[in-house]
């Protein structure tokens, strides 16, 4: 569901610590502590999803 990041603190406040990442930074959090930081190359290539 797409978010208004105004609207993080309130719908993912986990995620909020990770918003000044630089590009190509990945992250994968849950609600039971689990968290993973990344950082992956192939997002900064042209034309990357």
């Amino acid at each position: 569901m797409p978010l208004h990041v105004e609207h993080l603190d309130a719908w993912c406040p986990l995620v909020l610590p990770y918003l000044a990442l630089a590009p190509g930074w990945r992250v994968q959090l849950d609600d039971r502590g689990y968290e993973d930081v990344w950082f992956d190359a192939e997002l900064l290539r042209p034309g990357a999803p």
